[in-house]
Formats: C-alpha cells, sequence, structure tokens
C-alpha cells in the first residue's frame, strides 16, 4: 500500500489501531511545535526585553519581532498539511462503523463535538465482517499473515 493509498484515499475500511497511531503522531507533532513555538517566542520577547533598552535602531527590534509570527506561519502551514490526511482516515474509519463518509460534516456543523466525534472514531469496534465499504480490515491482515 503506497503513501496515497494509505493517507488520501476514501476507499475502503481502517481499523482502530492505525487511526490511533496517527492521532498520537499528530499530539506529539502539535505538543511539539507548541514547545518549540513557546521556547522562540519568549527567547524573541526577552531579547526585546533586553536589547529594547540599549538600541536606538528600531529596525534591529523589528527584524526580532518578526521571527516568531513567520515561526508561527510556518509551523501552522506545517499542521495544516499534517492534520488533512486525518479527514481521510477518519472517513474511512467511518466506512468501517458502516457509515457514510459525509458524516465527517458533524464535527464542522458542531465543533464542540469533534473531541466526542474523534473519541468515538477511536473507541469503536468496527463492523464484523464485510460491509457496503468493504471487507473487515482485521481480516485482511489475518489472511495477509498466513
Amino acid at each position: 500500500m503506497n503513501l496515497e493509498e494509505k493517507y488520501f484515499s476514501t476507499e475502503g475500511r481502517l481499523n482502530r489501531k492505525p487511526f490511533i497511531h496517527y492521532i498520537i503522531f499528530l499530539i506529539v507533532i502539535s505538543l511539539a511545535f507548541i514547545g518549540i513555538i513557546t521556547l522562540l517566542g519568549l527567547a524573541s520577547a526577552l531579547s526585546i526585553a533586553i536589547l529594547g533598552e540599549n538600541v536606538n535602531d528600531l529596525n534591529v527590534l523589528s527584524q526580532i519581532e518578526v521571527i516568531p509570527i513567520l515561526l508561527i506561519l510556518v509551523a501552522s502551514l506545517i499542521l495544516i498539511i499534517l492534520f488533512l490526511p486525518l479527514n481521510f482516515l477518519m472517513i474511512r474509519r467511518l466506512h468501517d462503523l458502516n457509515f457514510s463518509g459525509w458524516w465527517i460534516i458533524f464535527p464542522i456543523i458542531f465543533p464542540f463535538g469533534y473531541f466526542i466525534f474523534i473519541l468515538y472514531l477511536i473507541l469503536a469496534k468496527g463492523t464484523n465482517g464485510p460491509n457496503k465499504y468493504g471487507e473487515n480490515p482485521l481480516e485482511l491482515t489475518k489472511s495477509s499473515n498466513v
């Protein structure tokens, strides 16, 4: 299975294990970016506080202030790129539960329900046997291991 089929396809079903792995990956990456941005923001604020008293050149201060903003923009772009496959994985996870992929609209309409929606996708057991979206991914894994 190539990268496109694994992360950018709405066809077929996805069991809980790979879904949980990707959620954990997103949480770790997000926390890392938040930590880096926080540290660089604090460093920038400290340098402004220290240099602000001694530097008469506003050019230096404005360059120091731009660094955290650029870093936040780059980190936001990377996080958006990382969260894009989550939508495809959620659709395939819904298929495993024998729901239409259109249920992905639920968290858009009810943003406070997003956490509950993700929690349901993590905890709910998929349909036993084949359903209208394909074969049970657990059975496919077992048959390929034999």
